[in-house]
């Protein structure tokens, strides 16, 4: 059996947890930039918030109604998720970290699976400060189905088990198509075109037709909803195949040394996921781009693709060809809204090859850069960078509501006075 533990609101439970005046209020996250809804606590939903609105439009009403907005705060949310999956582990079964609020365990040899996931439930509760909904079933498919029928109200005490024939029939019927894991929104469409509007109606049809509709991965998905596991647990997380930072700044920019900030900033960052996942990259992709929502002014994307002559994973080497790529695709007269960098052609570093021709020295990059790391993990991200990342940070996104990174930052802590 497969267990699907689902944090509740998790970036609003986040906030909730070093917060509790903020429990049974209306409560939202917002994305990058302060831009559009991630996350809203059941009041918000109750006014008629939605998930994805854009926040600046809906700002009158929010004071209105006493909305309290807050900025996503990444690095209070990674370690509270990192606290929650160590807790699971505690139970001793296999865990696979499916998302930041999301993670599927495997459970064996349990009498009880409604009083056990009750358990892991309440000790989560108690050990994190978050709430969970659980869901179990035989796949990881039917999981999220059970999970996802915890929200409507099924089962008891926030866990949902979907074990005999009846109740997952019951499940597959309430299902619609377009919230089955995997199918979505646009193949739910076409599917509700063919008349196929729930996951039951979707398991009744035939293996053949699926197949030459929704392809080989959509048949296992059926498989998995039909009891028949198709989706092992990734007990070992695997290392990206690509890695990608891309942020929209604050305000539009102009100066290329400001834009140059922050590429540089991105790629270094890039730089340090590879070194966290020990692999290089062969590839460096970097873009700009203005505000395509600004249809009043000029527009310009421009993007350039840097074969590397070895794979690397040097901040100081990937800095360099970006540095060079920028001077190729800037262009004055703009005003910037976004830039990005990309690392792909992913290997692991005891497997790159050599160039005979090949000039830089490197045990002394590696060696700089393993050093960089260590100080940096240590006194916390940029403490020690490069002079072209800068120190002002002018291009940054707006995070106008950010609460403190109290769990990750000495001085961020949270203080109680007496």
């Amino acid at each position: 059996m497969i267990a699907l533990i689902d944090c509740d609101n998790f970036y609003v439970s986040c906030e909730q947890l070093f917060n509790p005046a903020l429990r049974g209020k209306p409560v939202v996250v917002l994305s990058s930039n302060d831009g559009c809804v991630v996350s809203r606590s059941p009041e918000a939903r109750a006014l008629g918030v939605k998930m994805g609105e854009a926040a600046f439009e809906r700002d009158d009403f929010y004071k209105k109604h006493n909305v309290a907005v807050y900025s996503s705060n990444y690095a209070l949310y990674a370690d509270i998720s990192e606290r929650v999956t160590a807790t699971v582990a505690r139970f001793g079964f296999n865990v696979d970290k499916y998302s930041i609020d999301e993670c599927f365990i495997e459970l064996t040899q349990i009498s009880n699976y409604e009083e056990y996931a009750s358990r892991i439930r309440k000790t989560i509760l108690q050990w994190t400060g978050i709430p969970t909904k659980i869901g179990v079933a035989r796949t990881k498919t039917l999981a999220k189905v059970a999970s996802e029928e915890t929200k409507k109200g099924f089962g008891a005490d926030g866990v949902r088990v979907l074990i005999d024939e009846d109740s997952v029939k019951d499940a597959l019927k309430q299902t619609d198509i377009t919230d089955i894991w995997g199918i979505g929104w646009r193949h739910g469409k076409r599917l509700k075109q063919h008349g196929i509007n729930t996951a039951y109606e979707l398991c009744e049809t035939s293996d053949a037709w699926i197949k030459k509709n929704l392809s080989v991965v959509g048949l296992r998905t059926v498989f998995e909803l039909r009891g028949t596991p198709c989706l092992a647990l990734e007990i070992i997380e695997q290392n990206k195949k690509s890695i990608c930072m891309s942020r929209s700044f604050g305000k539009m920019l102009t100066d290329p040394n400001v834009i140059r900030e922050a590429l540089a900033t991105h790629v270094a960052q890039c730089a340090e996921k590879l070194r966290r996942q020990n692999s290089c990259a062969n590839l460096l992709s970097i873009s700009l781009r203005t505000n395509p929502f600004r249809e009043d002014l000029p527009q310009y994307y421009a993007s350039k693709v840097i074969q590397l002559p070895v794979p690397t994973s040097s901040t100081l080497e990937l800095v360099r060809y970006a540095m060079m790529g920028f001077d190729m695709i800037f262009k004055e007269g703009y005003l910037y809204k976004k830039a990005g960098a990309f690392v792909t052609g992913i290997v692991p570093s005891e497997q790159v090859q050599d160039n005979l021709f090949d000039e830089v020295d490197r045990s002394v990059e590696n060696t700089l850069s393993d050093t960089l790391d260590r100080i940096n993990s240590r006194y916390g991200r940029d403490f020690i960078r490069l002079g072209v990342q800068g120190t002002k940070k002018e291009w940054r996104s707006r995070q106008e509501h950010l609460s403190q990174r109290f769990t990750t930052r000495w001085d961020e802590l949270l203080t109680v006075k007496i």
